[in-house]
């Protein structure tokens, strides 16, 4: 594996996000779709999450302890500081700032964008932002977001529904 993939894959090992910019400015890569692909073919999953800004605050403070090779005290680090930012910000009466640090599968990429907008997690208009065209970037822009569970319980009403027509029109 090459010098740049490494240096990558310790970023996001230590709970980091990284953009294709912040790749060039940090480890001056200009192929960064290049380089996670490098790490998948190794074994390494990267994929899409969604997260606070609060979370990827709290990580940088333990990322030093964690690249160390401490896990323990990196994981301490990271609870201490994500538990004092979150009372911080509940005191200011600030909500969770949610972001999305997006992976290359765009399938899975694009089922958790639509996910957090529908579940308001994160607005209409970062997700558009966030998608290309597609399904999914038309469903949010007309309105019709649902999660899975809301379809999938749209689905036992519409069946019921219409059972219960079909026996209507049976006894008529």
């Amino acid at each position: 594996m090459n010098s740049q993939s490494e240096q990558i894959l310790k970023y996001l090992q230590a709970g980091n996000a990284l953009t294709p910019l912040e790749a060039l400015r940090k480890f001056n890569c200009l192929r960064l779709g290049v380089r996670i692909y490098d790490l998948r073919q190794k074994g390494y999953v990267i994929n899409s999450f969604l997260t606070t800004h609060t979370a990827m605050h709290a990580a940088e403070s333990a990322s030093a302890l964690f690249n160390a090779g401490d896990k323990y005290r990196a994981g301490l680090a990271f609870k201490t500081a994500y538990e004092r930012i979150v009372s911080e910000k509940k005191a200011k009466g600030i909500q969770p700032d949610w972001y999305v640090s997006a992976g290359l599968d765009k399938e899975q990429l694009a089922q958790l964008i639509t996910e957090a907008a529908a579940t308001g997690k994160i607005t209409n208009d970062y997700a558009l932002a966030l998608l290309p065209a597609g399904e999914e970037r038309m469903n949010i822009e007309a309105g019709n977001l649902l999660t899975d569970k809301q379809k999938e319980e749209g689905k036992a009403r519409l069946g019921n529904l219409l059972n219960l027509i079909t026996q209507k029109c049976a006894l008529n």
